[in-house]
């Protein structure tokens, strides 16, 4: 059954006479009456990164106006190191992250960071990423009488070249698709100490490379937009402020609760996440106090399994809170009865939880993230706009930004 909210969007958009095939002219990118900023020092966090389990480090460092945010990753392909933007033009499928690719290195786990780095107005910023080097690829060897086919084999720094010298004895020939892998660290699990390295390197008004400072635009929508996949949506409409509303929907994620009254043994099965909401007016300083530091979430029982798939080797409960569909009793002794009671944190393993709601709130925070890939030379990526969005994920969140850059004019409204 499709949710209310979905369907009552779905009334509101048809209500409006513009049809939403016709986006051409759907957003602007309107003055904001300040300048570019960017760092106004470096700043150096390191940490476990969460896919690999790799120990890395990234630097902030000051970038020019103009120049936006982008990675830079030293590896086999170029000495100077290869540049990635934080564009939407460079995402790649990937599972429970947001990934950036750029001729054969990809840069993985980045909503985080750019998510704190959107929200506090850090409009321009050079990310370079240390350690944690871990090559994956694809590859047809070709032996005497047989024909082996290698997949998705991961290896440590210098592993190539030396699985090619220890081969090449016994083999005629090596086809091999490569990437070098990058992580950004996972820290808290949310982007709370993102925020903090930022405050403590400061911000300053940017300079191009000929000394002048630039003005930053923000982009302002005009037309609702709509993406749907199965029962998740995004939708946005024009607002004269920045809001973001969402939901979640983790119901058929059920732990046992048993409750003894009167020697009475009874049953239940309740929701350990359920359905949450979470919905305001989003800036920097309701970012940091609201969003920031909700931290990233995942199900006890489903480890195991994305573990097997080269999957969160990193993930602890020192940087994710964990929710376990175990047996729970709650019960205290008075009056000669049992009184049972449930906890908002029942189910979750490492309590006590920042908010009631931590994980829709974190999946705000992924949302700013992935929406600040519609960013453009050192302009903001979060449109005006009022984003709803129910059951989505970093697909459809990437989706959705496709979707605006195709809706975006160079229109500059004063």
């Amino acid at each position: 059954m499709p949710s209310p909210l979905l369907s009552h969007s779905r009334r509101l958009l048809s209500s409006h006479s513009l049809a939403l095939t016709s986006i051409s002219r759907s957003i602007s990118r309107n003055s904001t009456g300040r300048n570019q900023q960017t760092l106004a020092s470096s700043v150096t966090r390191s940490g476990t990164a969460l896919h690999s389990g790799n120990f890395t480090t990234v630097r902030l460092i000051p970038a020019a106006a103009g120049e936006g945010r982008y990675f830079v990753v030293r590896n086999l392909h170029s000495r100077k190191g290869t540049r990635i933007p934080a564009s939407i033009d460079h995402v790649v499928n990937s599972a429970l992250c947001t990934t950036l690719c750029r001729d054969g290195v990809r840069v993985r786990t980045v909503e985080h960071l750019l998510s704190a780095l959107e929200a506090c107005g850090v409009d321009n910023c050079r990310i370079e990423i240390d350690g944690g080097e871990e090559f994956s690829f694809t590859g047809l060897w070709l032996r005497t009488g047989q024909i082996r086919r290698k997949s998705n084999a991961k290896i440590v720094s210098g592993g190539i070249v030396e699985l090619i010298s220890t081969k090449s004895k016994f083999l005629k020939r090596i086809v091999i698709d490569w990437f070098t892998n990058k992580q950004v660290p996972l820290l808290d699990g949310s982007a709370k100490q993102w925020v903090e390295a930022i405050k403590e390197a400061g911000l300053y008004v940017a300079n191009d490379h000929n000394g002048c400072s630039l003005e930053k635009l923000v982009p302002k929508l005009h037309e609702p937009l709509y993406l749907c996949h199965r029962n998740s949506f995004l939708i946005a409409f024009p607002s004269p402020n920045i809001h973001i509303t969402y939901g979640i929907d983790f119901s058929k994620v059920l732990f046992a609760f048993i409750s003894l009254v009167y020697f009475d043994f009874q049953l239940s099965l309740i929701p350990a996440i359920a359905t949450q909401w979470f919905s305001s007016f989003v800036d920097e300083s309701i970012y940091c106090e609201e969003i920031a530091s909700a931290r990233t979430f995942c199900i006890y029982e489903e480890v195991e399994g994305m573990r097997q798939a080269g999957l969160i080797k990193g993930g602890s409960v020192d940087n994710a809170i964990v929710c376990s569909l175990r047996w729970l009793l709650f019960s205290d002794f008075l009056f000669f009865k049992y009184h049972c009671y449930f906890s908002a944190t029942a189910g979750w393993l490492n309590p006590p939880l920042r908010f009631s709601n931590e994980p829709c709130r974190h999946k705000v925070l992924d949302l700013v993230g992935d929406v600040s890939l519609f960013a453009q030379n050192g302009n903001q990526g979060l449109p005006i706009a009022h984003i709803i969005a129910y059951k989505a994920g970093h697909a459809l969140h990437a989706d959705f930004v496709r979707l605006l850059s195709r809706s975006s004019t160079a229109q500059v409204k004063d």
